[in-house]
């Protein structure tokens, strides 16, 4: 069996023309930041959208869409690579400590692996581009007037007072409680753990959770399968959710006004981006921690240290849930909450695509997979 031939790079211990095109590219990147170009580029967009709707708090959760839509590039690449890049991140989670990591990742760049550069590029993408809606928003354009230099010619520069600041969205508020008292919770927890156990018997002796099959490639009534999630995954999200029902049952709804002004800090928009951002970790780590686990238990590890090990990883993805989300709450609660609201439109929208734009999405993939096969 032949040697692959070296290429001229590689003989002379040169990095390959694709990682001098990744350093290139991240270059650029770091440097429109900081001589203000990306700051501008999003400064333009904002105004762009406000000279059209004549609302800044409108504009800026366009800002949130606009943001999504130029990513959609990224998302097709990362469906195309899911697979090369899961791989990737198994190998340098396999690695002992952070040390041992950065090493792997480190060599990983130097070989010119396209996916760990991929990885790095998207990474600096995704970093300019929320640091430059950050330093955006922080500047007050909303009282003093706007330095024209930082919209691009073809953008209408704003006539002041900025219109529309204020931005009111109404919501479903409950006026009153009932608490139906302790008595319900013990015999709602109760029912709750015995259907866990009858649900965690019969996966068992089924054979739905052996690490070679899942619930998803099961047969099963939609109904059955909904009743295994709930109670085998969810069984601590229904000990809670029970309490808080019986304790505090709603009733006599009203509709209520979340007011802010874009140009003000907002303490209630910053716990909710706090909390939201804290459950999109905890949602996005379910599959990963789901898909490992498996990958063990196909290895014939004892089931006690499968739930040990699951056990960790859940510890570690709530540990890093919190102190996120409280990161989050302790910076935001320090700049005006235009930069929140885009952020958080941005947040919702992360939340729906596997129902609207992940299907468009994977269309776009498909229909780019079979271009390069003609």
């Amino acid at each position: 069996m032949e040697e692959p031939k070296s290429t001229l790079s590689q003989q002379l211990n040169l990095p390959s023309a694709r990682v001098i095109l990744s350093v290139i590219a991240i270059a650029v990147l770091l440097i429109a930041f900081l001589l203000g170009w990306t700051m501008k580029f999003y400064a333009s967009i904002v105004f762009f959208f406000y000279s059209h709707v004549h609302s800044m708090w409108i504009s800026v959760m366009l800002v949130g869409v606009f943001q999504t839509i130029i990513t959609i590039p990224i998302r097709i690449i990362q469906l195309q690579k899911a697979k090369d890049i899961k791989e990737l991140e198994d190998e340098i989670e396999g690695a002992k400590g952070h040390g041992d990591q950065y090493i792997v990742f480190k060599k990983k760049i130097i070989k010119g692996n396209k996916n760990a550069l991929f990885y790095s590029v998207n990474f600096y993408i995704q970093l300019v581009s929320y640091m430059s809606i950050g330093r955006l928003f922080l500047t007050d354009f909303y009282s003093k007037p706007l330095d024209p230099n930082l919209l691009f010619s073809f953008v209408e520069y704003p006539s002041y007072p900025i219109q529309n600041v204020i931005y009111k969205f109404p919501y479903l508020a409950p006026h009153r409680f009932i608490d139906f008292g302790i008595g319900y919770v013990i015999l709602a927890w109760a029912l709750i753990v015995v259907f866990k156990i009858l649900s965690r018997g019969l996966i068992e002796r089924y054979g739905f959770d052996d690490g070679l099959h899942s619930l998803d490639d099961m047969k099963l009534n939609p109904i059955v399968k909904i009743y295994f999630k709930l109670f085998s995954d969810y069984s601590l999200f229904l000990l809670l959710a029970s309490y808080l029902l019986i304790r505090y049952f709603p009733v006599d709804w009203h509709i209520a006004w979340f007011v802010g002004d874009v140009g003000v800090q907002n303490t209630r928009l910053n716990t909710i981006t706090a909390i939201t951002t804290a459950i999109t970790i905890i949602w996005l780590n379910r599959g990963p921690i789901k898909t490992k686990i498996a990958q063990l238990a196909k290895t014939g590890v004892d089931k006690k240290i499968l739930e040990k090990t699951q056990i960790a990883m859940w510890k570690e993805t709530f540990r890093n849930a919190i102190l996120i989300g409280l990161g989050a709450f302790f910076i935001t609660n320090q700049i005006p909450s235009a930069f929140e609201l885009s952020i958080f439109t941005f947040e919702v929208i992360s939340w729906t695509s596997p129902f609207i734009l992940d299907p468009l999405v994977k269309k776009l993939t498909e229909k780019a997979t079979k271009a390069k096969e003609k």
